[in-house]
């Protein structure tokens, strides 16, 4: 805390110590809840100290304006407004209220890079003849997880370029405190105020924008085509305010008109499903060090905003055998991902796992550790471990595999995205990216879940449709980047759901001893509530297992294992889910040529391979998954992985 707030500003560190005068930072806010915390936070941790932040309430809702009265700091000043006056209103008002000589521009959902406010005050004392300066920008989505380098125009090198192009990020602005005043917002637009402003001082003022991204623009993946329509219209008046910038009448009407082509393809592709294409075209990639440092400084501002906020989240891992490496990378990447205890089930180890655990994280004493007599499989694990968490008292559960390291996103941004799931849904669970997941890498890519999961009628994974269409028609991804789409299953390993959510659908299916067992489970929370993928939020895998659900049950696979216990409970787990979804006669004819055409490739390489015990265990399990038989219990053997 600086013991003159009111002073003069200098850098915290750093060569070339420069005064400069005091900054205000004005922030309105309407709605935007705990994301607000987020940009409060951003502007506390800035590399300058001498500055003043301005939050201004816009007949805001209860949550959002508590979320801004929680920060109490000398620096930061309380305004609100009892009736809806607009944004336009709402700027101008802070721009009165500033007492810096510089003001810079902020929204109430959007993060500061730590140096932004140092970067552009200093440019702007080097280079007096400024007015304002705007920067570049990343890009994150709803829940706060960057997606990349947001896409945007260069600075018009005249006027007449303004119609064009919005070209600066609007939240990115810093300017000259008596600019603002001398040329404030036009409060009778409702959107489009920004380029007004720009249009209207640009033959007088001068501008620059620095390359350096110094702002996390949210941008929300939901993409609004009413939104959309009226910024659209908007622009379209704006355009005709300042026809006389124009070089001729046509150019105008071109303008106009292809405002109104961008507005009409963008509800046509909304509509049809396909807004990741639009949401695509707002990011570039990053090199892997820019995205990794970039990551780094979101998530410690995110964490901050959290403090004493946060919910209380219990990590749960079950562990078997000689892995204990493994769970230990999986309790610390948990740990580290803002965690507050880690549950481990050590299923039936001979290893001692629990007395090691114990041992490795007593200073901790973040990590409880429970230990079952013997291993019935991951099925009867989970069920111990999502018992067990719901006698703590913890509010939300991220299930992870003893084998998962959380490399990107963290505990806020999986709260963030189920947050506004349990909106709409009293059920609801958020998976986090699995990337050795070919099916939630397909989906991430921005194929449609119908399309990257097995349909009703499958048999152990295998469609031929769905099969014909990938191999001849060849279908291309549109983009890798996609909002949070819903999928109908999910493994155990990245997934996060809230107490209530388990109550309803509760504890996993001990029957299914191993393999499937998590399909079948999270197969409720789709059913009776919402399922999602977070891309934003990255599991990797750091150990290689015999199969994986998402990678299916190829016929290469049963011939060529040598285990047969893993051949028969995961083909007897699978068929029976199979069947469970059998609805009508169209879906049970489907399922019963998928099921033909399977079993004669998988007997064909079993004859020219000389593997007809294998084929017969699948045999055998596929009557029994039918049958709905599961009364075969494990035995040593085939319960070692």
């Amino acid at each position: 805390m600086p013991k003159k707030p009111w002073g003069r500003l200098t850098r915290k560190s750093g060569p070339n110590i420069v005064e400069q005068q005091m900054i205000s930072v004005g922030i309105p806010y309407t709605d935007q809840g705990e994301m607000l915390a987020e940009a409060i936070q951003s502007v506390l941790t800035q590399t300058t100290d001498n500055w003043e932040l301005i939050l201004f309430g816009d007949a805001p809702n209860a949550e959002t304006e508590s979320v801004a009265f929680r920060f109490q700091d000398e620096r930061i000043r309380h305004y609100k407004s009892e009736k809806r006056q607009g944004l336009a209103a709402t700027l101008n008002e802070l721009v009165k209220l500033a007492r810096g000589e510089y003001f810079a521009r902020m929204d109430g959902d959007d993060i500061m890079f730590p140096n932004r406010l140092e970067v552009q005050a200093d440019h702007l004392l080097r280079n007096p003849k400024i007015d304002v300066v705007g920067t570049h920008a990343y890009l994150i989505d709803d829940s706060g997880c960057l997606v990349g380098g947001f896409v945007e125009p260069e600075l018009p090198l005249t006027s007449n370029g303004f119609l064009t192009s919005n070209a600066f990020t609007h939240p990115t602005v810093l300017g000259k405190t008596d600019w603002f005043i001398r040329h404030p917002y036009d409060e009778s637009l409702l959107r489009g105020q920004d380029k007004e402003l720009w249009l209207r001082t640009s033959p007088t003022s001068s501008f620059d924008k620095l390359t350096d991204r110094l702002l996390y623009y949210r941008v929300s993946r939901a993409m609004d085509a009413k939104r959309q329509k009226r910024n659209s219209e908007y622009d379209r008046i704006i355009i005709e305010m300042y026809s006389f910038m124009a070089k001729s009448r046509w150019e105008i009407h071109l303008r106009k008109a292809k405002s109104l082509v961008k507005q009409q393809l963008f509800a046509l592709l909304t509509r049809s499903g396909l807004s990741n294409v639009l949401y695509a075209r707002k990011a570039e990639l990053l090199s892997e060090e820019e995205f990794s440092a970039a990551s780094r400084q979101l998530t410690n501002i995110q964490q901050a905003s959290r403090a004493g906020q946060r919910p209380s989240v219990l990590a749960v891992t079950v562990t078997y055998g000689d892995r204990f490496d493994l769970v230990r990378r999986t309790v610390e990447s948990a740990l580290e991902a803002g965690c507050s205890e880690v549950l481990v089930v050590d299923n039936g180890s001979e290893f001692d796992n629990s007395t090691r655990l114990n041992a490795y994280f007593s200073a901790e004493k973040k990590v409880i550790v429970t230990r079952l007599t013997s291993n019935e499989g991951s099925a009867p694990g989970y069920s111990a471990g999502v018992g067990a968490a719901l006698e703590t008292s913890h509010d939300f559960f991220w299930l992870l595999d003893d084998d998962n390291v959380i490399t990107q996103g963290n505990v806020d941004s999986m709260w963030n995205t189920h947050r506004q799931l349990k909106t709409v849904s009293d059920v609801a669970g958020v998976a986090a990216f699995r990337t050795e997941n070919p099916r939630q890498a397909r989906v991430v890519e921005g194929i449609d879940h119908v399309h990257a999961y097995p349909p009703s009628g499958s048999f152990l994974y295998f469609d031929a449709l769905h099969f014909m269409k990938r191999k001849f028609l060849r279908a291309r991804p549109n983009t890798r980047f996609t909002h949070t789409p819903e999928i109908p299953v999910a493994p155990y390993g990245g997934l996060f759901l809230d107490r209530e959510s388990v109550g309803r659908i509760g504890l996993p299916d001990m029957r299914f001893g191993l393999y499937e067992d998590d399909s079948e489970w999270t197969s409720r929370i789709a059913l009776q509530g919402r399922l999602v993928l977070q891309p934003g939020v990255i599991v990797d895998d750091i150990d290689t297992k015999w199969t994986q659900e998402a990678q299916g049950i190829g016929p290469a696979r049963i011939i060529n294992s040598s285990t047969k216990g893993r051949i028969y409970f995961a083909v007897r787990n699978r068929v029976y889910l199979d069947n469970q979804v059998l609805r009508s006669k169209s879906t049970r004819i489907r399922y019963y040529f998928n099921k033909r055409i399977y079993l004669l490739i998988t007997r064909m390489l079993a004859n020219s391979q000389r593997s007809s015990a294998n084929f017969d265990v699948l045999r055998r399990a596929v009557q029994a998954g039918e049958a709905g038989d599961f009364q075969i219990s494990f035995t040593p053997v085939e319960k070692s992985d």
